[in-house]
């Protein structure tokens, strides 16, 4: 069993224009094997875990670059895209089913971030199975050209709640958000675009952990990939910025020795999800 709950970021997975190329990437940068599907997709496991996924671009998705994609869990997908077109935000592809099982759509908010929305064909949500490990997701973000925007229709679409970051944790000196799924857990963090990243659209962002992120950048750069950020020093670790070989940008993190206690937040299900050791089995 999961412990994955309805609204729930559930799944990440990469759309790649050369698969082989992007799973011996992941291979040698987190350790990830790779699991063939009848249908072609990749399923990216860290020790026998399932942490994320590779698809293959299609004709069909025109002239979308390769991209990390990420997921949220929904009770119905018909009604969830209704939702979104009520709330102001965009249809980018009606749900279709899947060859796991279930239904998946394609939306963005008012400011054109896309995300996609999945509908578990049980009362099991399908998804991740490890969580704040080495090789697998610890975090998701979004960066928007409207955080205003992106944050209420957030709010409205998924009943998440949003609360300011603390001062003592940075609050004080940009506005950021941790978003919550109800009273226990968070499910990802919201912002402004940077200064620095000026004219980029709204976006998210995936997080993986590594053992070490300068270590993991040099495996970058010595696998065709490129380092976007140098590794940088937060309370939530060391970050860094890569890009793969096919050019979709993830974000690396190597956990601190103790995670910051937010408050906010109190319990075990609210810590796992910035990265202390969590199976999702």
């Amino acid at each position: 069993m999961t412990n994955l709950r309805i609204h729930d970021i559930t799944w990440a997975d990469l759309a790649a224009a050369d698969i082989e190329r992007e799973v011996a990437f992941y291979k040698a940068l987190l350790g990830l094997e790779a699991t063939k599907s009848p249908g072609g997709y990749f399923d990216l496991k860290a020790d026998g875990k399932s942490v994320g996924g590779v698809m293959q671009l299609t004709e069909e998705m025109g002239d979308m670059p390769p991209v990390w994609s990420t997921y949220v869990a929904v009770e119905n997908a018909d009604a969830t895209v209704e939702a979104v077109k009520a709330a102001g935000g965009m249809v980018l592809r009606d749900p279709f089913e899947i060859e796991i099982g279930g239904r998946i759509a394609v939306i963005a908010d008012p400011t054109h971030g896309a995300l996609c929305i999945y509908e578990s064909p049980s009362e099991e949500i399908i998804g991740f199975q490890r969580f704040g490990e080495t090789g697998a997701p610890c975090w998701f973000e979004c960066m928007s050209t409207d955080l205003h925007a992106t944050k209420s229709f957030l709010e409205t679409v998924f009943g998440w709640t949003s609360s300011p970051l603390p001062p003592e944790m940075g609050g004080d000196q940009m506005e950021y958000y941790m978003v919550s799924n109800g009273d226990d857990g968070m499910v990802c963090g919201l912002m402004g675009m940077p200064d620095q990243m000026a004219g980029a659209p709204t976006h998210w962002a995936n997080y993986y952990v590594v053992e070490n992120n300068d270590a993991a950048c040099e495996i970058v750069n010595a696998n065709g990939g490129t380092v976007v950020a140098e590794p940088w020093d937060t309370l939530f670790g060391r970050m860094s910025a890569i890009a793969d070989p096919g050019g979709a940008r993830l974000m690396l993190c190597q956990m601190p020795e103790e995670q910051p206690q937010l408050t906010l937040w109190d319990s075990p299900r609210a810590h796992s999800q910035l990265g202390s050791t969590h199976d999702r089995t």
